[in-house]
């Protein structure tokens, strides 16, 4: 596991208020980020029961955990810094996915895109994910769902309804397309609900009747 530096231990204190354990281990927690799901409230529930001996084993085993540090004195207070994964989306509502498509824990309750896939198409959900989301932002619109099915190709819908088509194999290409023809569309202030790429000749616009 990676030991943090000293210089980012120091920077870190100053930013969180330590957690401490039963006292019979004395244990102060820090997390590089805000503590926020349910899963990180729950370990730090957890944690007070276990021996100190043992809480090397227990982290080890909680796969929300990216990377920590753990000094343990014979006098005085121990600590542990925990570095979370964070996850950019849900997986088919059962795991967190992080930018590299670690599965993980997750927090029912978390507003997340959700990637509705098999495991194969999860790398190209995850891309398709992070090249369009800052464009789509740029609407002031966030991507809600992205899903794959088969003969149909990739489906993105936004919190706002809208929906954007890809076929089964994502090309360079076609992503590049419709970053231009998005760029097109905000700039004119057109709001079309189905944006389909799928076409070879080019797009194909459905705006809804007002």
């Amino acid at each position: 596991m990676h030991q943090y530096k000293l210089h980012f231990l120091v920077i870190f204190l100053f930013t969180s208020v330590p957690i401490k354990a039963l006292e019979k281990h004395n244990l102060n927690i820090f997390f590089e980020f805000p503590v926020k799901n349910s899963y990180e409230m729950e370990f730090i529930e957890n944690v007070k029961l276990i021996k100190i001996q043992d809480i090397k084993e227990y982290l080890d085993s909680q796969n929300w955990v990216e990377t920590y540090f753990f000094k343990r004195f014979l006098l005085g207070d121990s600590y542990l810094v925990i570095k979370q994964y964070q996850p950019i989306s849900k997986w088919n509502n059962s795991f967190f996915i992080n930018e590299d498509g670690k599965k993980f824990l997750i927090d029912e309750s978390a507003t997340l895109p959700n990637i509705d896939c098999d495991e194969s198409k999860l790398n190209d959900g995850i891309t398709l994910l992070r090249l369009l989301s800052p464009l789509i932002n740029k609407a002031s619109k966030e991507i809600s769902l992205i899903s794959f099915e088969y003969g149909v190709g990739w489906s993105i819908t936004t919190d706002g309804y809208q929906k954007i088509r890809f076929s089964e194999k994502l090309s360079e290409n076609k992503i590049s397309d419709f970053e231009i023809l998005y760029t097109y569309l905000l700039e004119n202030n057109k709001n079309p609900s189905i944006i389909d790429m799928r076409n070879k000749s080019g797009a194909a616009l459905r705006y809804d009747k007002k």
